[in-house]
């Protein structure tokens, strides 16, 4: 990115992140844009701690089938992949919520840290072999009333909160 002095001087640090891979740029925008808007899964991935849960599934007519549950996408989203028998469901942990639907995740560790709970987990129903190499799903959860570790919980975007859907193809944000 290049940049005159004047716009050195009116900028702060952290005004614009660049995320690069490989050598080639991702990004660059405002630390926020880059959290709320990523332009691809790389860094959808990359931006956030913990990071955004990323969980690839079947596309159905109502959205996207993650373990036993369908991910409601938009029909105008599922449009721009048209021809695609995959797509990955971006999640942020701060966006999961307990729920009675959602995605059921075997809970393997609770960390507690006062306010917060960090949910740590894997779909539910997997074998121990296959936890070993799924992809673990967190969730940031409220101190006050956390799952216990050993129960299977089911976690789903409270109202109002971000689903990122991306091309398995491209690794492109399509929503």
């Amino acid at each position: 990115v290049y940049v005159t002095h004047d716009q050195v001087e009116a900028m702060t640090m952290g005004d614009r992140v660049a995320v690069m891979k490989d050598g080639m740029l991702q990004q660059c925008d405002s630390p926020l844009t880059l959290y709320d808007k990523p332009k691809n899964v790389f860094v959808a991935g990359f931006i956030g701690s913990p990071a955004m849960n990323l969980l690839s599934g079947k596309v159905n007519e109502n959205g996207v089938v993650v373990g036993d549950w369908t991910v409601p996408v938009p029909r105008d989203v599922l449009g721009k992949a048209s021809g695609e028998d995959t797509l990955t469901v971006g999640i942020r942990p701060e966006d999961f919520e307990l729920s009675d639907h959602g995605i059921a995740v075997d809970v393997a560790v609770v960390e507690e840290l006062g306010a917060d709970a960090f949910t740590y987990g894997t779909l539910s129903g997997l074998s121990p072999d296959e936890q070993l190499s799924a992809p673990q799903i967190v969730a940031r959860l409220s101190g006050r009333t956390p799952p216990e570790r050993g129960t299977t919980v089911r976690f789903a975007a409270g109202e109002g909160h971000k689903l990122h859907v991306f091309s398995n193809k491209s690794g492109d944000r399509l929503s």
